[in-house]
């Protein structure tokens, strides 16, 4: 069979698992249904509102950055620095800020993540993308989209794609343009009335309908989004190299919102992995990341990311023609629909010139400063010296190590910085992840020194921060602003010497530490002691915490996490848990390899695990699965190999190996039409029973008890706790219900409920709702501060600032509610 029908048969059955998944989406409960009709309605009445009134005339010019896109409109600039504000508290605590656009946006997202759906991919001609796009899918020769637009009832929607379409060509060659009377063949129809917010990964060829039901899907950044997959982009939670980064919680995921984050076929060299991406879903109770002060990065993009930018420039060759275009610290050139005919570099926000050399921000402070490993700078304030911190101040300071493996640390050993109760109206900005993204903010006083060390990416050595004082706000007079100690030192940890998803800390001189999980040992956490026991069951990713890893030297075939294959038209989910791995490759015949990359102790072991194989049928091509262990100049000994498990179904193996000493085990998939998967991957001590078990590597949380049966397990758990690995607790508050900074009390031991103490301007169960009693005269406060709350159980015993209550006096709390 050619590979002109493999692909066929491969866009077949994802159209046929598509349907399968609307299918089961559509077959909710009732409640499920009116759940999603509320949000639906709520959306439209938070775009009904004026606030949120689209000008159909405003639209981008071409003297308009992304970066005016991303601030000039006051709302949203109010969200994207107040959402991004840490507000430091007496005694160093964490509270994140919000604002008024809060509910709106948590909402907008639960919506977006219920209904965003990838329909698949587009024929897969070449393994040359880059980054998040898919490395399979066809882009649009020379970047060129027409489109056409249909069952559309609001003109808001026409606006929001007009709007979408605009940004991404004034910061990038893609071009989409209408349609017309052209005899175009291959096309995008955007519809109104689609099921949710959904696209085809990459050009399928023909017309291509890009679903944007309103009104849920009817803002520039979800259009944005959809585009970014019809263009041939994968979610970023999909990346391949994620495990680093970002962690699913695949327990509070839906199964049919599954295929929204498996990984994909991506090359990820281009730029580093982007929580500020529009392709980024918001955290959630889906997701979990390592620094939780960057939780915000995730739902606070409302347009195209720096290096969204980057992605498209790259894969879509807008800097073809830019080879003396110069670009400096993370800059990068790019030709654009609005100015085609001049490369130019962009820059990230803070940087500007014509190679991101200089700074944006006022020129009387700030700076660009270099350190070489060892040396250091102490930085203050403006006014710091008179103790009163200088208003209306922007000040930038770009700090760049140019030693070998520079880290930057940046040591905040005071801060007096105006705040509000909830938001930084003055603020420090610590941009310690990525130099493009946005930075944690910020402000009030702190009692002991707080440190941010740059995150380990190919930006180690650069760090940015902004001083920024511009708003109008209360008295700051008493308040210094702050004092820095910035310094550059060699690290150990930017060489990412730490193996199977660990934890690198720097030490003197170059060195670091590594801290292995369960089963591992040794200076970069590879060895395997003799009695130890290393899993995979690809709940944590090939590339986390999983005993196996990609062969990195193949090119056209790589093993991927999926959660679900078919037989016929039959669909087969994982043994156990969520997912499962199987191979993917370009052409039949192409073999994807999972291999340890471990020492292991000299001693006998026992692999287990299990695999489906389904027999070819007349005119299939067969896949097939061969495991075995190889030795560096010896030839491979073959522990299995199979064509066909038992039944078409899961199968479990254990297979004695006398020792794995300087060996490889190896899992080989044979790309062929057929179901393969392999799954709970287990090397143990040996098959006798001593060790062979998952429960070695104390899957339990919170002293739960395991017992195994081959590579499955159980937990009994202690009493208040519960979920397949003991890691509910009982305490429902454990789960943080309420939003928006609302206060979480546990109802009586052993309950299930809680109560939600909701913050000023908001309400309901999960203080979700804003509260909206202020704004109609209930309520009359001789200072003008209405506290828009049923009650409040704390200090404040009224619903007036002030205590003055002219109007509406009723004391909530007399009624003792709490």
């Amino acid at each position: 069979m050619g590979h002109l029908s493999f692909i066929q048969i491969l866009a077949l059955l994802m159209v046929i698992t598509i349907n399968a998944s609307t299918i089961s989406r559509s077959g909710k409960e009732k409640v499920d249904v009116e759940r999603t009709e509320g949000l639906v309605e709520m959306l439209r009445e938070f775009l009904d509102d004026e606030e949120f009134e689209d000008d159909d005339e405003d639209f981008i010019d071409d003297d308009t950055s992304l970066d005016d896109v991303w601030l000039d409109d006051e709302t949203r600039d109010s969200f994207n620095e107040d959402q991004a504000a840490l507000i430091l508290h007496e005694g160093g605590e964490f509270i994140q800020g919000y604002d008024a656009l809060t509910h709106f946006v948590d909402l907008e997202e639960e919506w977006f993540k219920d209904h965003d759906q990838h329909l698949g991919s587009g024929t897969r001609e070449t393994l040359g993308m880059k980054r998040n796009f898919d490395k399979g899918t066809t882009t649009w020769p020379s970047g060129l989209i027409p489109y056409t637009t249909r069952n559309f009832a609001e003109s808001r929607s026409l606006a929001a794609i007009k709007e979408a379409i605009q940004i991404i060509g004034k910061e990038t060659c893609v071009k989409l343009f209408e349609k017309g009377s052209s005899s175009a063949v291959d096309y995008i129809t955007f519809d109104g009335k689609g099921q949710g917010c959904a696209s085809y990964v990459g050009k399928t060829g023909n017309q291509q309908v890009v679903d944007l039901q309103e009104p849920g899907c009817m803002t520039p950044e979800t259009v944005i989004h959809e585009i970014m997959h019809a263009i041939g982009q994968q979610h970023e939670q999909s990346r391949t190299d994620r495990a680093r980064y970002i962690t699913m919680l695949w327990k509070n995921i839906d199964k049919g919102n599954y295929v929204n984050y498996f990984t994909e076929l991506t090359h990820d060299g281009v730029s580093p992995y982007d929580y500020f991406s529009t392709l980024q879903y918001a955290l959630g109770t889906e997701m979990k990341i390592p620094d939780q002060r960057l939780a915000f990065l995730t739902s606070a993009s409302k347009t195209l990311s720096h290096y969204d930018v980057k992605e498209i420039v790259t894969a879509y060759k807008c800097d073809e023609t830019c080879g003396s275009v110069a670009c400096q610290n993370r800059g990068f050139a790019r030709k654009t629909v609005a100015v085609p005919d001049k490369c130019t570099c962009r820059c990230p926000k803070g940087l500007k010139g014509t190679s991101c050399t200089e700074r944006e921000g006022d020129n009387d402070c700030g700076g660009i400063i270099e350190l070489n490993n060892g040396e250091s700078r102490s930085i203050k304030a403006p006014g710091y010296a008179s103790g009163t911190y200088t208003t209306g101040k922007e000040c930038i300071w770009f700090i760049k190590g140019t030693g070998t493996n520079a880290r930057i640390k940046v040591e905040v050993q005071e801060l007096d910085i105006l705040a509000s109760t909830t938001t930084c109206p003055h603020y420090l900005s610590m941009r310690y992840t990525l130099v493009g993204q946005p930075g944690v903010n910020l402000c009030n006083k702190i009692t002991s020194s707080k440190t941010f060390v740059k995150t380990i990416s190919d930006e180690t050595n650069m760090f940015l921060f902004e001083f920024n004082s511009k708003k109008p706000a209360a008295s700051n007079i008493g308040k210094n602003g702050f004092k820095l100690f910035v310094s550059a030192y060699q690290s150990g940890c930017a060489l990412k010497p730490c193996k199977n998803y660990v934890t690198c800390t720097d030490l003197p001189n170059a060195g670091y530490k590594c801290t292995c999980q369960i089963g591992y040992s040794g200076d970069n956490c590879d060895v395997v002691a003799a009695s130890a026991v290393v899993t995979c069951n690809f709940e944590t990713d090939i590339g986390g915490k999983c005993c196996l890893k990609n062969d990195k030297s193949i090119k056209n075939a790589i093993w991927l996490e999926k959660g679900s294959g078919l037989i016929g038209a039959q669909k087969v989910y994982a043994k156990d848990g969520a997912v499962f791995a199987r191979p993917f490759g370009q052409y039949y015949g192409n073999v994807a390899k999972l291999q340890t990359e471990l020492t292991f102790a000299d001693g006998a072991r026992c692999l287990q695990f299990t695999a489906i194989v389904v027999k070819a049928r007349e005119g299939e091509q067969q896949s097939g699965l061969a495991v075995y262990t190889v030795k560096q100049g010896s030839p491979l000994e073959t522990l299995k190999s199979l064509v066909e498990t038992t039944s078409n179904n899961w199968q479990e193996f254990k297979i004695p190996i006398e020792t794995l000493h300087q060996k490889k085990v190896v899992f080989a998939g044979k790309i062929g039409d057929t179901m393969l998967g392999i799954d709970n991957v287990i090397i143990s001590k040996g098959c006798n029973g001593e060790g062979a078990s998952v429960c070695a590597n104390q899957p339990c949380k919170n002293g739960g008890v395991c017992s195994s049966s081959g590579a499955s397990f159980t937990c009994e758990c202690k009493s208040g706790f519960s979920g397949s690995t003991c890691e509910i607790a009982a305490k429902p508050c454990d789960a943080k219900p309420c939003k928006n900074n609302g206060q979480c009390l546990n109802k009586a031991s052993g309950s299930t409920t809680y109560t939600c103490v909701c913050v000023d301007g908001y309400k309901g169960t999960n203080c979700k709702t804003i509260d909206q009693s202020c704004n109609s005269d209930q309520w009359k406060c001789a200072d003008g501060q209405c506290i828009a709350n049923e009650f409040r159980c704390d200090w404040r015993l009224s619903h007036c600032n002030d205590g003055s209550d002219e109007k509406g006096c009723t004391d909530h709390c007399l009624s003792k509610p709490c």
